[in-house]
């Protein structure tokens, strides 16, 4: 792993150094499941129904993205960043992706409906 790169899982946050794990946050309050780094101390994480801001590990108040959604992916390119996940729609599952623009999450795009 990267150095400065964050590992994220059920209310788990685990920054790491030089690729030694470091601080465990064991009680983020969310249910995290994908992580990206802009930088070595700023990443954001998509989970059940959220998108969050973590700064040197340290997570901050969620944004929602809808009640349903999972987050099962966020990647950054730059300063573009999207977050792809599912809900589900009656007896269908959507694909939806979010996109961020300077750390605030966009209105959700159905891609797909399965």
């Amino acid at each position: 792993m990267a150095p400065g790169v964050r590992s994220a899982g059920t209310d788990l946050i685990l920054t790491t150094k030089g690729g030694k794990p470091g601080i465990l946050n064991t009680d983020s309050g969310y249910a995290l499941s994908s992580v990206s780094c802009t930088s070595a101390t700023t990443c954001y994480a998509a989970g059940a129904a959220v998108l969050v801001t973590v700064t040197d590990g340290v997570p901050a108040d969620p944004q929602a993205v809808t009640e349903g959604w999972n987050g099962n992916a966020i990647e950054f390119t730059g300063s573009d960043c999207e977050a792809a996940g599912g809900e589900v729609f009656g007896a269908a599952y959507a694909d939806v992706l979010v996109r961020l623009s300077d750390g605030i999450a966009g209105r959700p795009t159905i891609v797909q409906v399965g």
